[in-house]
């Protein structure tokens, strides 16, 4: 079923503006709160390939993270959740705790995800709390806009948009 928000031309304007201000928002809390600015500041980048990488870096995360989680996450088990709880709220709450631990293997086998934990190498408790004090909100996020637009494309940008100051640094170091 069509939701109606995606009814017309300028609904999709609305999705698009709704999506890059949130989405900027966003990924400044999250570059304020990580190390991802003095990262991105050692790069010491012209402001052309500080863009470039900015560009690039948003495509990765776009196909790499945010495309896949948000399908998987908002648009197949969110809807299941759902049905199974008969409760929207429980749903994005199951979910967005789901969407934290998923990633917790993650932070906890990469060595560079260390710095995040603070005093070193991470144990598996830390990667646990870490996970769901750090992502679990923007899953609740996530699924409360999932819930109210069903609108892919505005979860998927703003996914991508907090994500992206994280993994400059890193995709500067891919392709440099």
């Amino acid at each position: 079923e069509r939701h109606a928000l995606l009814s017309s031309p300028s609904s999709w304007r609305a999705i698009l503006l709704a999506s890059i201000l949130v989405g900027a928002v966003a990924a400044s809390i999250v570059a304020a709160a990580t190390q991802s600015l003095p990262l991105i500041a050692a790069l010491e980048l012209n402001a052309v390939s500080l863009l470039l990488v900015a560009a690039g870096t948003a495509l990765w995360v776009l196909l790499g993270a945010a495309l896949a989680e948000e399908i998987l996450f908002r648009a197949y088990l969110q809807p299941r959740l759902a049905l199974l709880a008969r409760s929207e709220t429980m749903a994005i709450a199951v979910g967005a705790l789901i969407f934290a631990l998923v990633h917790v293997p993650g932070l906890y086998l990469r060595a560079d995800q260390a710095d995040l934990m603070q005093n070193g190498a991470p144990s598996l408790l830390a990667c646990v709390g870490y996970a769901v004090a750090v992502l679990s909100p923007p899953g609740v996020l996530f699924g409360m806009l999932w819930a109210r637009t069903r609108s892919l494309f505005l979860v998927v940008v703003i996914h991508a948009l907090i994500d992206l100051p994280p993994n400059m640094a890193e995709f500067a170091g891919l392709i440099g």
